[in-house]
């Protein structure tokens, strides 16, 4: 006894990092009276290897111990590295084990070696690690998580965090663990070309796996990769699936978060396809705990989803009455890109509603294509509704509808609320720029290129516009110039 208590005194009193870890071996094989004098003397020394020394144990320290190391994150990232590299699988798994209950994406870059090492345990608790540290990412890369001190890091971290997960997604050959790749499907907007090659290479196993697990792993953070899915026809079939399977509020939260991806022509005429989704029928947005951003986009995915006009508009309708007031003129700004009379009816009921700010937008709906469906009804022609001598392009709604009184006021600004309802469907105004762009009556073409330079689509109807340059009409002629010049 006397020996060991030498050897002990011998190890105290030498503070070389060797020392540190010939008692982190120790600890690892020692009894509990002899555990609790090896952790003693390590936290006694408060060195790195020391607490190097105690994270590679940290299945053995007591409760109080954990705590006091927790207490400084930046020191454990210091230390986890250090234990990192150790030759004992015991300490390699503690580490990772640690990196499961404290994820720090900084230390991401240590994952890889994980998934490759030669230990069964070790590598099963690197997946554990990087399944939580993936998720605590998501989590806090979330704007409605308050983790504001955490997203300021953010493109630092987001390198870091990719590179790794990148390395573990495509060693899926190597490795085999299935949760790798779910988890790196959760980063397709991240990887974004490269994880399509990585799932289309004839020679890996990795595409034909998602296929027969897809369905099954059934997580609302799948989202982006399910809608970017929707654009590749060897993928469109299982998304589709797997998105009218989907049916809890979390996964519609989810896809709000990506709402963004509905700009793209191809996934909006996809997502078109689904009809009656289960996530958007258990929609309550009274007690549902949405928050305001989040409200504020349904209205987008009612006018995406297979429904019917007459479906989407008794939903709008339901909305407008919300206690949330962006609900409410999301709500009435969708119901002005349904072209139908039930959808112009339905926002007219609105003209006394107590919002200050859609008063003006639900007058230029009225007043534009409300002027159109009067006409329609009364049997009047275009003609005999625009004589007189040179009438202003507000008189002139065309197929602009309230786009046209919208374009000359003077309060029309780019983020004004009802330019605001325009945008969000630009991808269905397109035809009708181009149509107007080649249009006989003058009023027409002027509209169309005032439409094309407010949303900043010259280059998508350059050729139009050059043409249109060389005009009979001198005022087709100004307002082409004055969108070329601002290309």
């Amino acid at each position: 006894m006397q020996r060991i208590d030498a050897f002990y005194d011998l190890l105290s009193r030498d503070a070389s990092p060797v020392c540190d870890q010939i008692l982190a071996a120790g600890l690892e094989l020692a009894d509990a009276d002899y555990a609790d004098r090896i952790i003693d003397m390590l936290v006694r020394r408060d060195s790195d290897s020391s607490w190097a020394g105690l994270l590679a144990n940290h299945d053995r320290l007591p409760l109080a111990i954990r705590e006091s190391l927790g207490a400084h994150p930046e020191r454990i990232k210091t230390c986890l590295s250090i234990a990192a590299r150790w030759q004992s699988p015991e300490a390699r798994k503690n580490v990772y084990e640690v990196l499961a209950e404290r994820p720090f994406p900084h230390l991401a870059y240590l994952l890889p070696d994980g998934l490759r090492d030669g230990s069964s345990a070790v590598r099963d608790a690197a997946v554990r690690a990087l399944r939580r540290m993936a998720e605590e990412y998501l989590d806090r890369s979330n704007p409605a998580v308050d983790g504001e001190h955490y997203r300021q890091d953010l493109p630092a971290v987001r390198r870091l965090f990719a590179e790794a997960i990148w390395v573990c997604f495509r060693s899926f050959d190597r490795h085999l663990r299935l949760e790798v790749f779910e988890v790196g499907l959760w980063f397709a907007r991240l990887f974004d070309r490269e994880l399509w090659d990585v799932l289309d290479e004839p020679r890996s196993r990795g595409g034909f796996v998602v296929r027969e697990h897809l369905r099954y792993w059934d997580n609302p953070r799948l989202a982006p990769f399910l809608l970017l899915a929707l654009r590749h026809n060897a993928w469109r079939r299982h998304a589709l699936r797997a998105l009218r399977e989907w049916s809890s509020t979390e996964c519609l939260r989810a896809l709000l978060q990506h709402s963004d991806l509905l700009a793209d022509a191809e996934i909006r005429r996809q997502v078109g396809v689904i009809r009656h989704p289960a996530w958007m029928a258990q929609v309550d947005v009274k007690t549902g705990g949405w928050s305001e951003a989040e409200l504020a986009l349904l209205p987008r995915w009612v006018c995406a989803l297979g429904y019917t006009d007459t479906e989407r508009i008794s939903m709008l309708q339901r909305w407008r009455m919300a206690p949330s007031a962006r609900l409410r003129r999301a709500a009435t700004y969708a119901l002005a890109t349904i072209t139908s009379t039930d959808a112009l009816l339905a926002i007219q009921e609105q003209i006394h509603a107590d919002d200050a700010d859609l008063k003006p937008f639900i007058r230029w709906v009225r007043n534009g294509r409300g002027a159109n469906v009067l006409r329609e009804r009364e049997g009047t022609t275009g003609n005999e509704l625009m004589a007189g001598d040179a009438p202003s392009l507000a008189a002139h709604h065309s197929e602009f509808g309230c786009l046209a009184l919208l374009l000359e006021d003077p309060r029309a600004v780019g983020d004004d609320p009802a330019f605001e309802a325009v945008c969000v469907a630009i991808d269905e105004w397109a035809p009708k720029i181009r149509r107007g762009l080649a249009g006989r009556d003058p009023r027409d073409r002027i509209l169309a290129l005032r439409v094309a330079k407010k949303h900043t689509l010259q280059d998508q109807f350059a050729d139009e516009i050059a043409k249109l340059r060389d005009d009979v009409h001198p005022g087709v002629r100004r307002e082409a110039w004055s969108a070329g010049e601002l290309r």
